[in-house]
C-alpha cells in the first residue's frame, strides 16, 4: 500500500530502488532486509526521509517498533541529522473505503510530542560488565 502510495506522491523518486526492507525482496525480487530499521530511504529535499512503514488491522492507532527501528529514530532525532525520520502507519489496508494513511513524527524526536505517546511497559536494555580491577 505504501509503496504504490509513494510512486503516487513522488513521481519523479526511484521508490523501487528506496524500498530496502525484507518485503521489497518478496514483492520485487531485489535483495532487501528488515535490519536497517526504515523500510523506505528517499531522498527528498536535500535530507534523506527514513520511512518506516506500520499497519493496523481496523485502526487501533497503535504500533510497536523493534530494536533496530528505535536505533534509527534516535539516531535520526540528534541535532543537526540530515535524516527524517518517520513512520507512515496505514489503519485497514485490506479494506480501501476505510483504508487511512497517516504520517507520523520521528517518535524518539522533539515533534512527536503531543501527538505521538508511548504505551506499554517500557524498554529492554542490556549492558556488559567491566572486568574488576585486578
Amino acid at each position: 500500500v505504501v509503496y504504490h502510495w509513494l510512486k503516487e506522491r513522488y513521481p519523479g523518486q526511484d521508490i523501487d530502488k528506496a524500498w530496502v526492507s525484507g518485503n521489497a525482496t518478496d514483492q520485487h525480487a531485489k535483495s532487501g532486509s528488515d535490519g536497517y530499521g526504515f523500510d523506505f530511504r528517499l531522498e527528498l529535499d536535500r535530507r534523506t526521509w527514513l520511512i518506516e512503514v506500520k499497519a493496523s488491522q481496523g485502526d487501533s492507532c497503535r504500533f510497536e517498533m523493534g530494536e533496530s527501528e528505535v536505533r534509527e529514530a534516535r539516531r535520526a532525532a540528534r541535532p543537526r541529522s540530515r535524516e527524517k525520520y518517520v513512520v507512515v502507519y496505514v489503519a485497514d489496508p485490506g479494506n480501501s473505503v476505510a483504508m487511512q494513511i497517516d504520517v507520523l513524527p520521528n517518535p524518539l524526536g522533539d515533534e512527536a510530542a503531543g501527538v505521538i505517546e508511548m504505551l506499554g511497559e517500557g524498554i529492554r536494555y542490556g549492558f556488559k560488565r567491566s572486568k574488576p580491577d585486578s
